[in-house]
């Protein structure tokens, strides 16, 4: 078969060579290899591609095996081999076998590196603290930049959400331990012009938010808080979980009515630290009205606690308000007022009356009492 080779006998070395199958030279149409006995070869070509385990290559390299197919890549020594592996019905594979980094170039220069170990650098050649107990997963450097600062950055698309999607990026941490996980996730929100929220999860509620941090720099707990706990407490009582400061508009009554009564000016703020809440407020009357009986200062934004141990005295200033002995007043426990009374040196206390007050009394008052 085949021609007569210089210095060689074509049956000893020609037929035990692969050789084009006789069936004319290359066309478009892919040729097999095949040996001297005929065998075709793995091996296919066309005019413009190879095929190995193929018969119909589409592009310049393709390659296919039976249940999957690798191609390695080693160093002279073997002591570095790239792979690349397609699992059939499974996963697609690159990497090394060998205990060396898989690095990815562009324009000539490392960009990613994945070590040995599985750590992850983008810019950096040793994404982990070497000769420390903590070892960094992901190491993110940057260098050239004038403030030299590295960036993540998660961007969601919403283009096709209508704005039903709030979160446009999100970092989970999982933790399995007795076959129970946990998540804490931190997320940037689109509510106002955007948000830091702190979330977490008990593994069987979902993610639940307790916390933002908002565009205008302030911290905010959410309703599903706890609060802020101090000095390591774990008690839930001890948690300081809300703080708020407002107005509110503080009124006078006669035997708990207010018919006719005018006010030449009726203000008071509050500010209300977790349980403990502290009114101050300035009456000043135009008219006491026509109503009768007990005084008292009413309106107060939070009901008092209950129970004879939060009833709370009240410090007061009175102008063209008459009494006997002194005065005085408390807000009467799981109510939103204080009574006026009076008191005689002898101990005998009665409420101040409509007949105490003048069109033209004034009231300066303050209270800390507990919710």
């Amino acid at each position: 078969m085949g021609t007569t080779l210089t210095g060689t006998t074509p049956q000893d070395t020609y037929d035990s060579l692969i050789k084009v199958t006789d069936n004319g030279p290359l066309s478009g149409t892919a040729k097999y290899l095949s040996d001297g006995l005929g065998n075709d070869s793995a091996l296919a070509l066309s005019t413009g591609n190879i095929g190995i385990g193929m018969t119909n290559p589409t592009v310049k390299l393709e390659i296919k095996d039976t249940p999957h197919t690798t191609v390695k890549v080693r160093s002279g020594s073997d002591d570095n081999i790239l792979f690349l592996q397609s699992i059939q019905g499974a996963d697609s594979r690159m990497g090394t076998e060998t205990a060396t980094p898989l690095t990815l170039y562009t324009n000539g220069n490392e960009q990613i590196r994945i070590t040995s170990a599985g750590n992850v650098g983008i810019g950096t050649t040793s994404p982990a603290l070497s000769a420390s107990a903590d070892i960094t997963d992901l190491t993110v450097t940057k260098s050239g930049r004038p403030t030299n600062v590295a960036v993540l950055n998660l961007q969601g698309d919403r283009s096709g959400d209508g704005g039903a999607i709030s979160r446009v990026g999100t970092i989970n941490f999982w933790q399995a331990s007795n076959n129970t996980s946990r998540i804490n996730g931190l997320r940037s929100t689109q509510s106002g012009s955007g948000a830091i929220a702190f979330e977490t999860d008990n593994a069987s509620s979902g993610l639940t938010e307790r916390m933002q941090i908002t565009s205008e720099g302030y911290v905010r707990l959410s309703s599903n808080s706890g609060g802020i706990q101090f000095n390591g407490d774990t008690a839930a009582a001890n948690a300081l979980d809300d703080y708020e400061e407002g107005t509110f508009t503080p009124s006078i009554s006669f035997g708990g009515l207010s018919t006719g009564i005018t006010y030449a000016f009726a203000g008071a703020t509050y500010t209300k630290v977790g349980r403990k809440v502290t009114l101050n407020g300035y009456i000043a009357l135009s008219n006491k009205g026509s109503a009768t009986g007990n005084a008292r200062i009413e309106g107060a934004p939070f009901t008092v606690l209950a129970g004879d141990n939060a009833l709370s005295a009240t410090t007061l200033w009175y102008n063209n308000v008459t009494y006997t002995g002194s005065y005085q007043a408390f807000f009467r426990s799981g109510t939103t007022y204080a009574e006026l009374t009076e008191v005689t040196e002898a101990g005998a206390i009665s409420a101040l009356q409509e007949t105490d007050f003048a069109n033209n009394s004034e009231v300066i008052f303050s209270v800390t009492y507990f919710v």
